[in-house]
């Protein structure tokens, strides 16, 4: 690539436990490797959770003098210099992207810059990701709600048509949201008439005899 890194990772801070967790990489390791460890780390543990304490990137010429890496002992293929950077939006760190070489002394000042820039637009992808499922959820969530609101309505509705009384149901200004049948034939007025009509409205229908009606209500 443009930086000549041999292997390519990223780990995503999870909010939930608070850890860094191995999410995506690329390279001469296998992802299924660190997947079957379920590689993760504290918040200041090893080179990636230090750089996410800090929030700084990082270059080192040789991984094996750096107290900072958590090293793996049975690698047959060893990281010797590596960049880390963190993935930062705003001013929230969400990650970190690290790149490795073989070879020690490999990366300079300059692909440090680029790989900060790099990092700087994986973060924004990542979080532009994590927006849209976060919206999608969401969206999801209201849709089953409305649903379910729907069908508890008409649940209800069902109830109250088939009830022999008359049923008036009012909403939360006292205007008229429903009318059954029963009630339609006993006032002999159609519920399409006086629907999101006032109680006041409903009872200048029927003149003074409603007074007592709508006292009663």
């Amino acid at each position: 690539n443009s930086v000549g890194a041999e292997q390519g990772t990223v780990m995503l801070l999870d909010p939930e436990d608070g850890m860094l967790h191995y999410r995506a990489g690329n390279g001469y390791l296998s992802n299924a490797k660190y997947r079957d460890r379920e590689f993760s780390l504290k918040v200041g543990e090893g080179l990636a959770g230090w750089v996410v304490k800090s929030r700084e990137a990082v270059l080192i010429d040789d991984l094996d003098i750096d107290d900072r890496w958590v090293h793996q002992e049975s690698d047959l293929e060893r990281h010797r210099s590596a960049v880390a950077a963190p993935l930062m939006v705003g001013e929230d760190v969400i990650g970190v992207l690290l790149v490795f070489n073989r070879q020690v002394t490999f990366f300079d000042p300059e692909q440090l810059g680029l790989i900060r820039v790099i990092a700087g637009q994986v973060a924004v992808a990542i979080n532009n990701a994590n927006l849209y499922k976060l919206i999608r959820e969401q969206a999801e969530r209201l849709g089953n709600m409305l649903r379910n609101e729907q069908e508890e309505a008409s649940r209800s509705q069902a109830i109250l048509e088939a009830v022999a009384d008359g049923v008036l149901v009012t909403d939360s200004e006292n205007r008229i949201s429903f009318l059954n049948a029963s009630a339609e034939n006993i006032l002999g007025i159609k519920a399409d008439k006086i629907s999101n009509q006032t109680m006041k409205d409903f009872s200048g229908l029927f003149g003074k005899a409603a007074n007592i009606w709508h006292e009663i209500i």
